[in-house]
């Protein structure tokens, strides 16, 4: 990938004079051609496949497609595919390429179309394609090669089912009078975790959506989780999903027992997950500003929607989604919480339709993950606010007890647990790698960030607890989480996660772009499955995976998303992917249907259920695999201390 960064600039200025296809090696590259068939034969520098030039009419967007065919690689060769944009001269003024280095990796030998547009800038009088190979050799050939006029393409509109009436509530009152309470729990049966869906092993198959239950239950699909269904406890996220809170402190969720009602009219042997956003609002914040996430200069984070806006920068608009953003660590924050989980629990205790419910997920803060506001660790992360400094100075205490001992390891004779302070910013920045294991400033920075990832994980355990107690029968609680496969820093205590009956599961979201288009390594199975396994958690799988009837809304692409662009193409995804999951020891997967409907046809039902036939084919023969011979063992903390 260095290697085609470090070329870019070469290659970009360099004189177009071909009148037909042509092959060239460039620094130290060597190549041989037979027959249209190219090989390049060490792994030195890069060769060059360029098309002829094609002519093209200034202010018009063209589109240069070709196939290539992958016939031999080592591991480690690469592709970039260019539609340059050349003047009268021939020379290169423009230039298109993959939006990513991962696009250039050649995971394997196969047939790949692709596809490069571009307007013709002013001056732009010709274009041509190239295809540009380094590292390893790869043995390749390049057909259709072809540049013409794009007349404008409209972006997928997306195809949507209208939902079904609401059933006879009667009737289904009636249905669930013969239904005994849902119960979900985690045991460790030979020698792995495992869930237990009513007292039998199972493996999770599941559809977090809001139209198409029946679909998705006929696929194969044994747990429902809601979606849009009046689980918003305390602010109006989106016009479609109003808070569960009333103006008079009370919380309605007649929405979720309509939704509730309606799953098990069109899934009548499905269990439910429920899905609880978490996120606070005004009312919250007004009474509470010592609980809104700030800088060390003290100014007050802000959230735009699932994101992370920034400092200093506007503040609360609630028409435009626009909120303080919470520290995780409140006291304050987190006892709000527990008191709407509470009436929660409650409600679906009295109701019957709180009879299929077989657990919970968690969801909130950053990209609704609980992310570290930040996704870059070059702040260091860190929460100045007054509530999380008091959380932290508690947690000092639990860890250390004595002013003494938390000067010993500080080697700071000043500091008592009164008055510890966060490491400041520019502690952080000053050195690339600290240490756990020398005294100040590396172990005050060490405990920071332990406590950083620590208190997310203990707020997680917190909300899983009050929802157990409040069920009062057997269910289980999972949150969004990541491993040192997927680079969150911030998120590295998964033992703490399930510590005394705490958190039972965590979900990963899929890859994107590269990883999850077909040649990709896969999007899925981007954890590590057998961490969580020694943490006592089960591993769920998130497949958003889109097909032809998904919408593309704006700030996404077909690249970007790894839009398929037929059903075959989703087949062959969710194929590699879920079976990734399976063969990688996971406990189950769940279709995420974002905009509703994506999943209502025949060719995707089909793929989906042949995917739930393999994972119950897993549930059969898993334990009569062999058991692991060999362990990649990787520090789940150590990033927490490298900036």
């Amino acid at each position: 990938m260095t290697l085609f960064k470090l070329l870019l600039p070469a290659l970009a200025f360099s004189v177009s004079v071909f009148a037909a296809e042509n092959t060239a090696d460039n620094f130290g590259s060597r190549s041989a051609e037979e027959n249209g068939v190219i090989s390049k034969l060490n792994a030195d520098g890069c060769t060059v496949w360029s098309s002829k030039t094609f002519p093209v009419k200034e202010g018009e967007i063209h589109t240069g497609t070709l196939m290539l065919d992958i016939l031999e690689r080592t591991p480690g060769a690469a592709a970039s595919i260019r539609l340059l944009s050349l003047n009268e001269d021939k020379l290169i003024v423009d230039m298109k390429a993959e939006p990513s280095a991962l696009y250039q990796t050649l995971f394997s030998c196969g047939t790949f179309e692709f596809e490069r547009s571009a307007k013709a800038l002013p001056g732009v009088k010709y274009m041509r394609l190239e295809a540009v190979f380094a590292g390893n050799p790869v043995t390749f050939r390049v057909r259709n090669a072809e540049i013409l006029p794009q007349p404008p393409e409209k972006t997928p509109a997306g195809v949507y089912t209208p939902k079904a009436p609401a059933p006879d509530r009667a009737s289904v009152l009636k249905s669930l009078g013969k239904v005994s309470p849902a119960t979900a729990e985690v045991v460790r049966r030979n020698g792995r975790p495992i869930v237990l869906l009513d007292g039998r092993e199972t493996i999770l198959k599941s559809y977090k959506g809001s139209i198409d239950y029946k679909q998705l239950a006929d696929a194969g699909i044994n747990l429902i989780q809601t979606f849009n269904a009046g689980v918003t406890l305390f602010w109006d996220k989106m016009t479609w999903d109003m808070a569960a809170l009333q103006p008079d402190g009370s919380f309605d969720f007649s929405r979720l027992e309509n939704e509730l009602l309606y799953i098990h009219n069109a899934a009548p042997e499905a269990r439910v997950l429920i899905n609880v956003n978490v996120d606070v609002g005004e009312d919250f914040f007004r009474n509470n500003p010592d609980s809104i996430f700030r800088n060390e200069k003290g100014e007050p984070g802000v959230r735009q929607f699932c994101a992370f806006a920034g400092f200093g920068v506007p503040g609360p608009n609630p028409k435009k989604n626009r909120h303080w953003a919470v520290s995780y660590a409140s006291e304050e924050y987190q006892q709000y919480v527990c008191r709407g989980l509470r009436e929660l629990t409650k409600f679906l205790k009295q109701s019957p339709a709180g009879k299929i419910v077989a657990g919970f997920g968690l969801n909130g803060g950053h990209d609704d993950q609980f992310l570290q506001w930040e996704y870059s660790a070059g702040r260091g992360q860190a929460d100045y606010s007054p509530a999380s400094l008091r959380a932290y100075r508690k947690y000092l205490k639990q860890k250390y007890r004595t002013d003494d001992a938390l000067r010993r390891a500080w080697g700071d004779p000043s500091v008592t647990l009164e008055n510890a302070p966060m490491f400041r910013e520019s502690e952080w920045k000053s050195a690339a790698h600290w240490s756990d294991t020398r005294s100040n400033p590396d172990r005050r920075i060490a405990d920071g960030r332990d406590f950083i990832t620590d208190s997310i994980a203990a707020m997680n355990r917190r909300f899983a607890w009050t929802l157990k107690e409040g069920m009062e029968r057997p269910v289980i609680v999972g949150t969004y989480y990541s491993s040192p496969l997927w680079g969150q820093t911030g998120r590295s205590s998964l033992k703490q996660l399930s510590q005394d009956n705490g958190i039972d599961l965590v979900f990963q979201v899929s890859a994107y772009s590269a990883m999850r288009k077909l040649g990709g390594v896969g999007a899925s199975a981007n954890f590590a499955i057998a961490a969580a396994h020694a943490a006592g958690l089960v591993y769920m799988q998130e497949m958003d995976h889109r097909t032809p009837r998904s919408h593309i809304t704006a700030g996404w692409s077909r690249e970007s998303l790894g839009y398929p662009r037929s059903f075959d193409e989703f087949r062959d995804q969710i194929y590699r992917d879920a079976g990734a999951v399976l063969a990688s020891g996971g406990d189950g997967f769940y279709y995420f249907d974002m905009f509703d409907s994506w999943y209502n046809d025949p060719r995707a039902l089909n793929a989906i259920r042949a995917t739930c036939r393999a994972a119950d084919w897993s549930v059969q023969h898993r334990d009569a695999l062999p058991r692991t011979q060999a362990a990649l063992i990787l520090d789940e903390r150590e990033r927490l201390l490298n900036r």
